[in-house]
Protein backbone atom coordinates (compact mmCIF):
# COMPACT_ATOMS: atom_id res chain seq x y z
CA UNK A 1 0.00 0.00 0.00
CA UNK A 2 2.70 2.39 0.79
CA UNK A 3 4.35 1.72 -2.87
CA UNK A 4 0.47 2.20 -4.08
CA UNK A 5 0.53 5.59 -2.40
CA UNK A 6 3.97 6.63 -3.54
CA UNK A 7 3.11 6.12 -7.19
CA UNK A 8 -0.23 8.04 -6.67
CA UNK A 9 1.62 11.06 -5.23
CA UNK A 10 4.17 10.88 -8.04
CA UNK A 11 1.88 10.54 -10.64
CA UNK A 12 -0.38 13.45 -9.14
CA UNK A 13 3.02 15.96 -9.25
CA UNK A 14 3.99 14.45 -12.44
CA UNK A 15 0.17 15.67 -14.26
CA UNK A 16 0.22 18.94 -12.45
CA UNK A 17 3.98 19.79 -13.36
CA UNK A 18 2.62 18.19 -16.82
CA UNK A 19 -0.65 20.34 -17.69
CA UNK A 20 -0.58 23.32 -15.14
CA UNK A 21 3.16 24.18 -14.94
CA UNK A 22 5.30 23.07 -18.39
CA UNK A 23 3.99 25.17 -20.80
CA UNK A 24 4.60 28.39 -18.57
CA UNK A 25 7.77 27.13 -17.80
CA UNK A 26 8.55 26.67 -21.37
CA UNK A 27 7.23 30.45 -22.41
CA UNK A 28 9.59 31.50 -19.90
CA UNK A 29 12.67 29.60 -20.66
CA UNK A 30 11.82 30.69 -24.75
CA UNK A 31 11.86 34.51 -23.76
CA UNK A 32 15.13 34.28 -21.84
CA UNK A 33 17.19 31.97 -23.86
CA UNK A 34 16.26 34.48 -27.09
CA UNK A 35 16.58 37.77 -25.08
CA UNK A 36 20.12 36.32 -23.88
CA UNK A 37 20.88 35.24 -27.78
CA UNK A 38 20.12 38.79 -28.72
CA UNK A 39 22.48 40.62 -26.78
CA UNK A 40 24.76 38.25 -27.68
CA UNK A 41 24.20 38.94 -30.72
CA UNK A 42 24.21 42.59 -30.76
CA UNK A 43 27.60 42.62 -28.88
CA UNK A 44 29.47 40.61 -31.51
CA UNK A 45 28.17 42.90 -34.49
CA UNK A 46 30.28 44.79 -36.03
CA UNK A 47 28.88 48.64 -35.20
CA UNK A 48 28.64 47.12 -31.41
CA UNK A 49 32.15 46.46 -31.52
CA UNK A 50 33.21 50.38 -32.92
CA UNK A 51 33.66 49.08 -36.49
CA UNK A 52 32.48 51.54 -39.01
CA UNK A 53 30.59 50.42 -41.80
CA UNK A 54 31.36 50.15 -45.49
CA UNK A 55 29.33 52.79 -47.36
CA UNK A 56 26.63 51.54 -49.95
CA UNK A 57 28.56 52.52 -53.63
CA UNK A 58 31.50 50.44 -51.99
CA UNK A 59 29.94 47.21 -50.98
CA UNK A 60 27.83 47.28 -54.62
CA UNK A 61 31.19 47.35 -56.07
CA UNK A 62 32.99 44.59 -53.86
CA UNK A 63 29.48 42.49 -54.62
CA UNK A 64 29.97 43.09 -57.94
CA UNK A 65 33.63 42.12 -58.02
CA UNK A 66 32.80 38.95 -56.18
CA UNK A 67 30.12 37.87 -58.34
CA UNK A 68 27.04 38.31 -55.66
CA UNK A 69 23.66 39.52 -56.87
CA UNK A 70 23.12 43.11 -56.55
CA UNK A 71 19.94 43.39 -58.78
CA UNK A 72 16.93 41.68 -60.13
CA UNK A 73 16.50 44.09 -63.26
CA UNK A 74 17.04 41.36 -66.07
CA UNK A 75 18.74 44.10 -68.64
CA UNK A 76 21.91 44.41 -65.48
CA UNK A 77 21.92 41.36 -63.85
CA UNK A 78 24.86 39.06 -65.37
CA UNK A 79 23.01 35.74 -64.50
CA UNK A 80 19.70 36.96 -66.50
CA UNK A 81 21.33 38.71 -69.21
CA UNK A 82 20.91 36.04 -71.68
CA UNK A 83 17.28 35.11 -71.07
CA UNK A 84 16.44 40.02 -71.16
CA UNK A 85 18.09 39.43 -74.55
CA UNK A 86 15.73 36.64 -75.52
CA UNK A 87 12.71 38.58 -74.02
CA UNK A 88 13.75 41.50 -75.99
CA UNK A 89 13.98 39.65 -79.40
CA UNK A 90 10.55 37.82 -78.28
CA UNK A 91 8.91 41.12 -77.87
CA UNK A 92 10.40 42.84 -81.18
CA UNK A 93 8.69 39.67 -83.01
CA UNK A 94 5.89 40.17 -81.33
CA UNK A 95 5.48 43.76 -82.25
CA UNK A 96 6.08 43.29 -85.91
CA UNK A 97 3.77 40.56 -86.28
CA UNK A 98 0.98 42.97 -84.39
CA UNK A 99 1.83 46.18 -86.43
CA UNK A 100 1.03 45.81 -90.08
CA UNK A 101 3.36 47.11 -92.31
CA UNK A 102 2.49 50.26 -94.86
CA UNK A 103 2.24 48.38 -97.99
CA UNK A 104 -0.29 46.00 -96.91
CA UNK A 105 -3.10 49.17 -95.65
Amino acid sequence: TLIGLVASVYCIILCIYLWLLQPFLRVLWLLTTESCLGVLRHQGSGIALGQGSTPFGEAIDGMKSKGVTVTYRLAENLHYRTAYKALQHSQQNAREQVTPEPSQV
